[in-house]
């Protein structure tokens, strides 16, 4: 036992080799004869005691050799918390970072659900969505200044919505009018002449288009139609 006073620190390596690349070092050394693939070499414990003044382990840090092949030996860090000691977050050979997964495939692996608060950046990179079902992805294309949102469509993704970042001007739909949109709102449907459908939940469906002085009123109401000024079925109307 290093050290039985309360508060101040317990132990200290200290280094006095001033020119050294590195600073004090704590080797923590297994030598086996017959090692093997995932044994452990060795764990940083955190111990306290409960509310019984029994002792307790919090949390610790394992080092494991997850390959041991003379050339291509690798190893991996597990970091365990809660009461039965369970594994909470693990650093691959790779340098993944995986929580809530024992087999991290990117740079940060997330099981489970996350929380930020704050910004999240992407810098030149997609957000993608995934299931068994298909997939989804939002592109971030800095060289053309586009956001686009793609679906999976019989395994091709599929362009379904455009931003063009230049002007806001959105496109929908997957060919050049789509991924090009030069008005505000631009809608395109390869398979149909229908492009665009509107649904009231009245009677009544209205849509409304202004100038910078004047509303226009498209209405359909049961088997009539009329256009104008008027915001109901008029005479006045077309």
């Amino acid at each position: 036992v290093l050290g039985n006073v309360q508060g101040g620190d317990q132990a200290i390596i200290e280094s006095n080799n001033g020119g050294g690349a590195s600073g004090p070092q704590l080797n923590l050394k297994r030598s086996s004869a017959s090692p093997a693939d995932n044994d452990p070499i060795g764990m940083l414990k955190f111990t306290g005691s409960n509310s019984a003044l029994a002792e307790h382990e919090f949390a610790r840090i394992s080092a494991i050799m997850n390959d041991v092949t003379d050339a291509t030996e690798d190893g991996s860090l597990w970091c365990s918390t809660s009461g039965s000691i369970s594994e909470a977050m693990r650093i691959d050979s790779a340098g993944n970072v995986g929580i809530g997964t024992t087999s991290p495939s990117r740079p940060l692996h997330v099981v489970g659900h996350a929380k930020v608060t704050g910004d999240l950046q992407v810098e030149g990179g997609d957000i993608e969505f995934n299931q068994s079902s298909g997939q989804a992805r939002i592109r971030n294309l800095l060289q053309d200044t586009y956001m686009r949102f793609q679906v999976n469509v019989g395994g091709t993704q599929t362009n379904a919505l455009n931003i063009r970042g230049n002007n806001g001007f959105v496109g929908i739909g997957s060919t050049s009018t789509g991924t090009s949109p030069v008005y505000p709102l631009d809608v395109y449907n390869v398979t149909a002449a229908t492009v665009a459908r509107f649904t009231s939940g009245n009677n009544r469906a209205r849509i409304n288009i202004k100038d910078d002085d004047t509303d226009v009123y498209v209405i359909a109401e049961g088997s009539k139609m009329s256009l104008g000024a008027a915001n109901s079925l008029s005479s006045t109307n077309l």
